[in-house]
């Protein structure tokens, strides 16, 4: 909403597009609590992701025990030290924070074992896995980012012919703090999305972008572009490349954007 105001004791709101809507036929779409992680100086992947509705995660204690736990759910991201711990006969992956979690109801995001080409210094690049719905940021070799997404409902399938996000090397060439986003590719499968946020795109009308009409991150979803939760596509439109400046609301490409990889 640009405004509103109040006219024969009713409310109304006027949306970015213009149009006057009266707020009492409306809900306010809340923002998702999901997000991924940073992973800053000397963590890597690997890295869990619950995929349980919950998992325990638990303290060690000075005689090598555990503790109390605490319980993470479902689409919680788990940073770990590169360690493993064997306590009472069950193997513990170690967390950064030296808990442990027991490998059961979590699923391994895998550090890669080869690079593109253009994991070269500090270059930034994004690394998106369709089988996996995983997103992970890299300057180089290094991730600083790993979280959930949404592609394409389409699977690994042709994208000319369903709703499959395209695989391919890209690069950003075109940043809006907001768009209206739209398709027609049948008449039963339709949309008209207003105000989607922090829009990046990669390929032709393929992009990455703020999703505030779902929550299945980590599921195939979308029609073809890559969602986020909110504090995801913000996060990564402030890091990648071209930047906006400030109080612009787009960027054009000019030289050399953030490259996306994305791959089965």
């Amino acid at each position: 909403m640009t405004d509103t105001f109040v006219w024969e004791n009713r409310a109304f709101g006027l949306t970015t597009e213009l149009d006057m809507i009266p707020l009492d036929r409306v809900e306010l779409v809340k923002q998702h609590p999901f997000e991924g992680v940073v992973l800053g100086p000397g963590e890597n992947l690997p890295a869990l992701r619950v995929t349980a509705h919950w998992v325990n995660v638990y303290p060690v204690e000075a005689d090598g025990k555990t503790g109390k736990p605490r319980a993470l759910p479902r689409r919680s991201i788990i940073k770990l030290s590169g360690n493993k711990r064997v306590i009472g006969g069950v193997t513990h992956w170690e967390t950064t924070e030296g808990e442990v979690v027991p490998g059961v109801g979590v699923e391994v995001i895998k550090a890669r074992t080869s690079f593109p080409s253009v994991a070269t210094g500090d270059r930034k690049w994004i690394d998106v896995s369709l089988k996996n719905q995983v997103l992970v940021a890299y300057e180089g070799r290094k991730p600083v980012y790993v979280t959930l997404v949404s592609t394409g409902a389409g699977g690994l399938g042709d994208p000319n012919k369903t709703t499959a996000t395209v695989q391919g090397t890209f690069m950003v060439y075109a940043k809006h703090v907001s768009a209206t986003m739209n398709g027609d590719e049948d008449k039963t499968d339709s949309f008209s999305l207003r105000d989607v946020p922090f829009v990046q795109y990669f390929h032709k009308g393929y992009a990455l972008h703020g999703a505030y009409w779902h929550d299945e991150f980590g599921r195939w979803r979308s029609h073809g572009c890559v969602n986020l939760s909110g504090t995801d596509s913000a996060w990564l439109f402030e890091w990648t490349d071209p930047p906006v400046p400030k109080d612009w609301h787009m960027v054009l490409n000019k030289e050399r954007g953030t490259v996306v990889v994305v791959g089965p």
